[in-house]
Protein backbone atom coordinates (compact mmCIF):
# COMPACT_ATOMS: atom_id res chain seq x y z
CA UNK A 1 0.00 0.00 0.00
CA UNK A 2 1.13 3.51 -0.02
CA UNK A 3 0.51 6.41 1.83
CA UNK A 4 1.89 9.80 3.97
CA UNK A 5 3.10 10.14 7.40
CA UNK A 6 0.63 12.66 8.91
CA UNK A 7 2.29 13.07 11.92
CA UNK A 8 5.18 10.83 13.94
CA UNK A 9 6.39 11.80 17.44
CA UNK A 10 10.40 11.04 17.78
CA UNK A 11 9.83 10.46 21.21
CA UNK A 12 6.95 8.18 21.28
CA UNK A 13 8.79 6.36 18.49
CA UNK A 14 5.16 6.37 17.27
CA UNK A 15 2.89 8.05 14.20
CA UNK A 16 -0.20 7.77 11.82
CA UNK A 17 -0.03 7.05 7.93
CA UNK A 18 -3.03 8.46 5.96
CA UNK A 19 -3.46 5.26 3.44
CA UNK A 20 -3.73 6.97 -0.89
CA UNK A 21 -7.16 4.57 -0.59
CA UNK A 22 -8.32 6.94 2.71
CA UNK A 23 -7.74 4.74 5.31
CA UNK A 24 -5.82 5.74 8.11
CA UNK A 25 -3.22 3.02 10.22
CA UNK A 26 -1.01 3.98 13.34
CA UNK A 27 2.62 2.72 13.05
CA UNK A 28 5.32 2.24 16.01
CA UNK A 29 9.19 2.56 14.65
CA UNK A 30 9.45 -0.87 15.35
CA UNK A 31 7.75 -1.60 12.11
CA UNK A 32 9.80 0.72 9.81
CA UNK A 33 12.41 -1.03 7.72
CA UNK A 34 15.86 -0.31 9.50
CA UNK A 35 17.23 1.71 6.89
CA UNK A 36 14.31 4.37 6.94
CA UNK A 37 13.75 5.46 10.56
CA UNK A 38 16.07 8.53 10.62
CA UNK A 39 14.00 9.42 7.54
CA UNK A 40 11.06 9.65 9.10
CA UNK A 41 8.90 12.82 9.32
CA UNK A 42 4.89 14.41 8.71
CA UNK A 43 4.57 14.57 4.82
CA UNK A 44 7.03 11.64 3.82
CA UNK A 45 5.68 9.49 1.19
CA UNK A 46 5.46 5.76 2.45
CA UNK A 47 5.17 2.30 0.88
CA UNK A 48 3.55 -0.36 3.78
CA UNK A 49 1.69 -3.16 4.63
CA UNK A 50 -1.47 -3.80 6.90
CA UNK A 51 -1.46 -6.23 9.62
CA UNK A 52 -4.96 -7.33 9.61
CA UNK A 53 -5.23 -6.35 13.41
CA UNK A 54 -8.12 -4.52 15.25
CA UNK A 55 -7.69 -1.65 14.18
CA UNK A 56 -5.30 -2.26 11.34
CA UNK A 57 -1.57 -1.32 12.08
CA UNK A 58 1.21 -0.33 9.27
CA UNK A 59 4.06 -2.69 9.01
CA UNK A 60 7.30 -3.69 6.67
CA UNK A 61 6.84 0.71 6.74
CA UNK A 62 9.52 1.88 4.03
CA UNK A 63 9.93 5.96 2.86
CA UNK A 64 8.79 5.87 -0.43
CA UNK A 65 11.75 6.78 -3.23
CA UNK A 66 11.14 9.23 -6.04
CA UNK A 67 11.64 8.35 -9.58
CA UNK A 68 10.78 12.12 -10.62
CA UNK A 69 14.12 13.16 -9.15
CA UNK A 70 16.96 14.53 -11.86
CA UNK A 71 20.11 14.94 -11.26
CA UNK A 72 23.23 15.94 -13.32
CA UNK A 73 25.10 13.65 -15.66
CA UNK A 74 28.44 15.14 -14.26
CA UNK A 75 27.36 14.88 -10.37
CA UNK A 76 26.00 11.59 -10.17
CA UNK A 77 26.75 9.66 -12.95
CA UNK A 78 25.58 6.14 -12.57
CA UNK A 79 24.76 6.57 -8.51
CA UNK A 80 22.86 2.70 -8.35
CA UNK A 81 22.01 1.74 -4.15
CA UNK A 82 20.14 -1.58 -3.31
CA UNK A 83 18.24 -1.31 -0.51
CA UNK A 84 16.72 -4.41 1.83
CA UNK A 85 12.92 -4.11 2.11
CA UNK A 86 12.05 -7.51 4.12
CA UNK A 87 11.46 -10.86 3.79
CA UNK A 88 8.39 -13.08 3.76
CA UNK A 89 8.44 -16.65 4.90
CA UNK A 90 5.96 -19.31 3.46
CA UNK A 91 6.85 -22.87 4.82
CA UNK A 92 10.64 -23.74 4.77
CA UNK A 93 11.44 -20.86 2.09
CA UNK A 94 12.58 -17.58 2.95
CA UNK A 95 12.20 -14.86 0.16
CA UNK A 96 14.42 -11.67 0.54
CA UNK A 97 13.31 -8.29 -1.11
CA UNK A 98 15.13 -5.94 -2.19
CA UNK A 99 15.24 -2.58 -4.43
CA UNK A 100 17.38 -0.47 -6.13
CA UNK A 101 16.88 3.25 -7.11
CA UNK A 102 18.71 5.20 -9.57
CA UNK A 103 17.94 8.59 -10.13
CA UNK A 104 16.22 9.13 -13.13
CA UNK A 105 14.68 5.34 -13.64
CA UNK A 106 11.83 3.72 -11.97
CA UNK A 107 12.70 1.71 -9.29
CA UNK A 108 13.45 -2.24 -9.60
CA UNK A 109 12.76 -4.61 -7.34
CA UNK A 110 14.31 -8.31 -6.57
CA UNK A 111 13.05 -11.13 -5.06
CA UNK A 112 15.40 -14.32 -4.03
CA UNK A 113 14.18 -17.47 -2.29
CA UNK A 114 16.28 -19.43 -0.40
CA UNK A 115 15.84 -22.88 1.54
CA UNK A 116 16.35 -21.83 5.46
CA UNK A 117 17.78 -25.45 5.75
CA UNK A 118 20.80 -24.15 4.34
CA UNK A 119 21.58 -21.96 6.95
CA UNK A 120 21.90 -24.65 9.91
CA UNK A 121 23.74 -26.58 7.20
CA UNK A 122 26.32 -24.41 6.69
CA UNK A 123 26.28 -22.68 9.98
CA UNK A 124 25.18 -19.22 9.00
CA UNK A 125 22.37 -17.08 10.83
CA UNK A 126 19.39 -16.17 10.12
CA UNK A 127 20.42 -12.61 10.06
CA UNK A 128 22.97 -13.32 7.41
CA UNK A 129 20.41 -13.68 4.93
CA UNK A 130 20.43 -10.03 3.66
CA UNK A 131 23.49 -9.77 3.61
CA UNK A 132 24.62 -13.11 1.44
CA UNK A 133 21.51 -11.93 -0.78
CA UNK A 134 22.87 -8.48 -1.09
CA UNK A 135 26.46 -10.04 -2.17
CA UNK A 136 24.55 -11.94 -4.74
CA UNK A 137 22.40 -9.21 -6.34
CA UNK A 138 26.11 -6.94 -6.82
CA UNK A 139 27.70 -9.86 -8.51
CA UNK A 140 24.69 -10.03 -10.82
CA UNK A 141 24.23 -7.14 -11.57
CA UNK A 142 27.99 -6.24 -12.20
CA UNK A 143 27.29 -9.08 -14.53
CA UNK A 144 23.76 -7.86 -15.99
CA UNK A 145 25.67 -5.87 -18.46
CA UNK A 146 27.10 -8.58 -20.21
CA UNK A 147 23.70 -9.90 -20.24
CA UNK A 148 23.28 -12.25 -17.75
CA UNK A 149 20.03 -12.35 -15.52
CA UNK A 150 20.06 -11.62 -12.17
CA UNK A 151 19.53 -14.94 -9.84
CA UNK A 152 15.88 -15.73 -7.87
CA UNK A 153 16.86 -18.06 -5.54
CA UNK A 154 20.29 -19.03 -3.73
CA UNK A 155 21.69 -22.34 -4.03
CA UNK A 156 24.20 -24.05 -2.11
CA UNK A 157 27.06 -22.90 -3.98
CA UNK A 158 26.07 -19.19 -3.39
CA UNK A 159 26.30 -19.96 0.35
CA UNK A 160 29.86 -21.93 -0.60
CA UNK A 161 30.52 -18.37 -2.57
CA UNK A 162 29.17 -16.50 0.57
CA UNK A 163 31.23 -18.37 3.28
CA UNK A 164 34.92 -18.03 1.21
CA UNK A 165 34.47 -14.33 0.55
CA UNK A 166 34.09 -13.82 4.38
CA UNK A 167 36.84 -12.91 6.34
CA UNK A 168 38.08 -15.81 8.45
CA UNK A 169 37.56 -15.82 12.20
CA UNK A 170 40.53 -15.11 14.75
CA UNK A 171 41.64 -18.21 16.13
CA UNK A 172 40.40 -18.50 20.18
CA UNK A 173 43.25 -19.17 22.54
CA UNK A 174 46.36 -17.63 20.23
CA UNK A 175 48.62 -14.88 21.02
CA UNK A 176 51.31 -13.31 19.19
CA UNK A 177 54.76 -14.12 20.05
CA UNK A 178 55.17 -10.22 20.45
CA UNK A 179 52.14 -10.23 22.89
CA UNK A 180 52.89 -13.03 25.08
CA UNK A 181 56.28 -12.03 25.24
CA UNK A 182 54.83 -8.48 26.79
CA UNK A 183 53.21 -10.12 29.43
Amino acid sequence: MHGTITWFSGKGSSGAILSDEGGSFDFAAAAVLAYDVAALSAGKMVNFEADGGSPPKAINVSVRQSAAIHFSDDTYRDIRRLRYMGFDQLGAVRTYRFERFTPGRLTEHFSLDTDVALFSRHKLRLQDGPALCLHMLTGALGAAVAGEACPSAVTEQDFLAFLASRPAPPVKGFRSQRAASAL
